[in-house]
């Protein structure tokens, strides 16, 4: 027992003297905040920080605005953390998408357009763009043009053509907006009757001219979207109308039935089940701009006469081997 007691004591006082020769140890210093970027605060040294304010992130960077966020940027970089997220990506419509060309497109429409060198159509001769005689004064030019324009949705060439020389021979004083306006309604449906609608595109007629009055000098529109505006127009006739009135080609492409088939049977466009007008902004995704008019009578007349809907001539066909629905079968 004494012997334990001894080696204790002797422990105790081996301690004291190591501690009273001993070197004092400076005080431990704060370990800086993690800092997200230069702009974060740093406490100072005496400052406390609970648990709470650690995980918190300082107020300024909460506040530093991302440069490609604002419209106004700070001159402030931001954080290690917002670099490292990438920036939101521009959202696309399916219809604003570039599209490539189809494959010797170039060759098809050179073939085709040889073809119709050699074998006429009713547009060439009965076709809306050469109704009105160009020698006509500018306005009535244009007025007979957009009547040929109005009449002729579901109509074909020939009657169409019909219905404008009535209206060019029996109107008091021609075709003309003040004889159209004069005239009683149920005399210009007679007038242009042989055309699809004719009791109601009489109505739109008469619509469409008293627009062209009060609102545009007696004259059509020179903007594709002031004449779609009009009673009884749609997109194909608006654009045919700034060719075929103003020699503006580049509003965008007359698309009608024919066109709206065969682009799609050669596989150019894929919107048979969503009308014209979804052919025409997919054409003009990839048609240089310099066939936009010609490519509707170009095509409408190689429907009319050889790739027609019910019974196309594919064994005559210039461009057969290059055309998906050469195969198609004649409807019974």
């Amino acid at each position: 027992m004494k012997q334990i007691m001894q080696t204790r004591s002797k422990t105790t006082s081996l301690l004291t003297t190591k501690a009273a020769t001993a070197t004092p140890r400076p005080p431990l210093k704060p370990k800086p905040f993690l800092q997200l970027n230069k702009h974060a605060t740093t406490p100072s040294p005496t400052q406390e920080m609970n648990w709470m304010e650690r995980l918190t992130p300082p107020s300024p960077i909460a506040k530093v605005p991302l440069a490609r966020n604002s419209p106004d940027p700070p001159n402030v970089e931001a954080s290690p953390l917002e670099k490292r997220r990438p920036a939101a990506a521009t959202v696309r419509s399916k219809q604003e998408l570039p599209k490539n060309p189809p494959v010797n497109w170039e060759y098809v429409y050179d073939e085709i357009k040889l073809f119709r060198r050699m074998n006429s159509a009713p547009v060439d001769t009965l076709g809306c763009g050469i109704l009105a005689s160009p020698t006509l004064p500018p306005k009535v030019f244009r007025f007979q043009t957009f009547t040929a324009l109005l009449l002729s949705s579901q109509t074909k060439d020939p009657a169409n053509a019909a219905a404008i020389e009535r209206l060019k021979t029996q109107l008091p004083g021609g075709l003309t907006i003040e004889s159209v306006l004069e005239v009683d309604l149920k005399t210009l449906q007679s007038l242009i009757r042989g055309v699809s609608f004719h009791m109601k595109k009489a109505v739109y007629l008469k619509g469409a001219s008293q627009i062209l009055v009060d609102q545009f000098d007696s004259d059509v529109p020179k903007e594709a979207k002031e004449i779609l505006n009009l009673p009884g127009i749609g997109p194909k006739m608006a654009h045919l109308a700034m060719q075929f009135c103003w020699g503006i080609n580049d509003s965008g492409i007359g698309v009608d039935t024919h066109l709206h088939r065969i682009a799609n049977k050669l596989g150019w466009v894929h919107t048979k089940d969503y009308g014209h007008d979804a052919t025409r902004k997919e054409l003009q995704q990839w048609l240089p701009v310099k066939y936009w008019a010609e490519i509707n009578p170009l095509f409408v007349g190689f429907g009319q006469v050889h790739c027609t809907a019910d019974r196309p001539l594919c064994h005559r066909c210039p461009v057969s081997d290059m055309c998906p629905k050469k195969d198609f079968k004649p409807r019974k």
